[in-house]
């Protein structure tokens, strides 16, 4: 983040935090040429990096989101057994 970020009416300072994103685009052709495009990205991923969002409190991940895209052995399921343990 380059500058303060706004979250519920309160500014936060930038964190200088390097993030990593897992996103999905979704893209339309007509005629070879680009018609639409839809870029679905995890905010609350994000959020975790940056230390607005408890994993404690809620069931959400941070990178290990995007390392798992990346790496298809790493674990699937983390965030259903903190689901389960929250209860």
């Amino acid at each position: 983040m380059a500058k303060p970020e706004q979250t519920d009416g309160n500014k936060k300072p930038p964190t200088g935090k390097q993030v990593e994103v897992p996103l999905v685009a979704i893209v339309r052709f007509r005629d070879s040429k680009l018609a639409h495009e839809h870029i679905y990205w995890d905010q609350a991923s994000v959020l975790v990096q940056i230390g607005l969002i408890d994993v404690a409190k809620l069931s959400v991940a941070g990178a290990e989101n995007t390392r798992k895209v990346l790496d298809p052995t790493l674990p699937a399921n983390e965030l259903m057994k903190c689901a389960e343990s929250s209860k």
